[in-house]
């Protein structure tokens, strides 16, 4: 069939398009992998509780979080407080303590977000606060949860 247009070999003018779209394509990923590689050997993108020292010496802020949770304590037994706000309060010593000691702001971070640290110990404390600090009504005790949190904050090496 005959056109009135002169049509070009494809081949002619692809290669000055196959190059650089190839080269756009192949090489940005290549790089992120291997500098990937390179992070993951030096340990950089390990995702671990970073061990800092905290500002205070780790038996005052123990002593300081003991002390706040026995106040936690007097208040639910006088019954100043109601249970739910004894577990809000429980769960606030509680993530701020682990803030103070590790440097994770767990103070913002939901129960699926403290999962993925994998810090087993602080997952059990704050999914023990979770139910009753956003139930109308419970039946948990916040005496024995204190006493826990109490436990795990003289345990927290």
């Amino acid at each position: 069939m005959e056109t009135s247009v002169a049509l070009q070999n494809l081949a002619s003018y692809s290669k000055m398009l196959i190059i650089p779209t190839t080269l756009l394509i192949v090489i940005p990923p290549l790089i992120y992998f291997v500098y990937w590689l390179i992070m993951r050997q030096k340990g950089w993108m390990k995702n671990r509780i970073r061990k800092m020292k905290p500002k205070e010496g780790v038996e005052k802020i123990r002593s300081r979080y003991l002390i706040s949770l026995q106040e936690l304590s007097k208040k639910c037994e006088n019954e100043e407080i109601s249970v739910r706000d004894g577990y809000l309060e429980l769960s606030r010593i509680f993530r701020s303590f682990v803030y103070e000691m590790t440097g994770k702001q767990v103070t913002n971070m939901s129960l699926v977000e403290i999962r993925s640290l994998r810090m087993q110990v602080v997952e059990q404390m704050i999914e023990e606060c979770y139910v009753p600090e956003f139930a109308i009504r419970t039946t948990s005790d916040v005496l024995q949860s204190i006493d826990k949190a109490g436990k795990v904050i003289q345990q927290w090496r």
